[in-house]
């Protein structure tokens, strides 16, 4: 994947999350894309490290000078230099996002495999993070399942999403609730 081809899968996540949508998404994610990578080699100039959890580490390498002798023209003096230096994370992320059941596939071959990935999203559904995502995963299929789904099938899936959703929702509550914690903090922000 190149730098346009992110760009363009940044703007397409975006929109399928249903968020608010910028004058141009295009160059928003553009933006983010360029600083990212800017930021990257900044902290590389000026001699960082650069690591991404799960991701990978970026670091300067310095080689020494080498001395190589080559059979046709002879001796050749290789100078010292500084190069960058990758190293993919140790943990696989293609595991884990094999693994993760808000992937959505690449596309729905028919309607019970569509939904039978969205009760496995509504069931996976344990913390706020998971909440957030699947709502984010119920509006990127929004298209899939207008065109798979009979109208009794959307209002089945919506009913199965809303109910885990509204779960989640009272189950967070009740930890609120019952989290001294988090009173404490919220008494101490309001104070």
């Amino acid at each position: 994947m190149n730098r346009s081809e992110l760009i363009q899968k940044v703007c397409d996540t975006y929109d399928a999350a249903g968020y608010h949508r910028p004058l141009d998404p295009y160059s928003m994610a553009d933006f983010a894309v360029r600083t990212a990578f800017s930021e990257i080699m900044k902290a590389l100039r000026d001699g960082d490290r650069v690591t991404i959890h799960d991701f990978g580490r970026w670091e300067l390498r310095r080689t020494k000078e080498r001395r190589r002798y080559l059979p046709n023209t002879g001796a050749v003096s290789f100078p010292a230099r500084v190069a960058i230096k990758f190293t993919a994370a140790r943990s696989n992320p293609l595991e884990r996002i094999r693994n993760d059941p808000f992937v959505q596939p690449a596309e729905f071959d028919n309607a019970e495999q569509l939904l039978e990935w969205l009760a496995t999203v509504a069931a996976s559904i344990d913390d706020w993070d998971a909440f957030i995502r699947a709502k984010t995963a119920w509006n990127a299929t929004l298209s899939a399942r207008s065109k798979l789904l009979s109208l009794a099938q959307q209002q089945a899936a919506e009913t199965l999403i809303a109910t885990e959703l509204a779960r989640f929702a009272e189950r967070w509550q009740k930890r609120l609730h019952s989290d001294p914690h988090y009173w404490n903090w919220v008494r101490g922000k309001s104070k």
